[in-house]
């Protein structure tokens, strides 16, 4: 059997979507940025040749190459072991529209737009642009209070069972309520916080969920 590599940083929030997909399914994998011997960089032509948009995850599993998130996650949920959609044909369509929303828009909210702001700064002299905080940061609070409406109190995001919305958001989580003051948003969804405690404390989910200077 080929052996998997997930191609990408690990700290990635979809690169650890991928490696909690592989862990709850005990799927061994290896996570990086070497392909077939060589160390790729960020949008070099040889990452180009893997994915046509130069993003990370990409799957390489022998001569299988799959770029995007969603795509490997229901390449690897066809593999042995539980599965990370519900069974009943309309909790798998509910489940694949919050997949839809959380990799789009609360990624985006989130990471895109307010995290890597603080944490990859953009202004004069690598300093933050506070006006893009400001602007950026009850958009933000706004999409976090949207999930703690939604979440549930059955264990996971959507009911009893792990799935591809879990290993979605976990890793974003895992970010935004690291966020030091002034720039913390996470004051006033504690069922989020609970949840998010409860499930990092699983075996399959510890130690990936890890901050970067950890």
């Amino acid at each position: 059997m080929s052996k998997l590599t997930i191609l990408g940083p690990q700290f990635s929030t979809f690169v650890r979507t991928i490696e909690l997909v592989c862990r709850y399914k005990n799927i061994p994998y290896q996570v990086g940025m070497e392909y077939e011997g060589t160390s790729l960089e960020f949008r070099d032509s040889q990452h180009q040749k893997l994915h046509p948009f130069t993003k990370v995850p990409v799957l390489i599993e022998g001569d299988f190459i799959l770029p995007e998130t969603v795509a490997i996650a229901t390449y690897l949920n066809d593999k042995q072991g539980p599965d990370i959609f519900p069974a009943e044909t309309k909790d798998k369509a509910k489940n694949l529209a919050w997949v839809s929303m959380i990799s789009q828009y609360v990624y985006q909210h989130l990471i895109s737009q307010y995290l890597l702001e603080l944490r990859f700064p953009k202004g004069e002299n690598g300093a933050i642009r506070m006006d893009v905080v400001e602007q950026q940061k009850p958009i933000a609070q706004a999409t976090l209070e949207k999930l703690e409406a939604q979440i549930s109190d059955q264990g996971f995001f959507i009911g009893e069972q792990f799935t591809l919305c879990d290993a979605l958001l976990l890793p974003i989580l895992t970010y935004v309520f690291a966020l030091p003051e002034p720039f913390s948003i996470h004051q006033n969804t504690p069922k989020l916080a609970q949840y998010l405690d409860r499930v990092s404390a699983l075996n399959f989910v510890q130690g990936v969920l890890t901050l970067p200077q950890e």
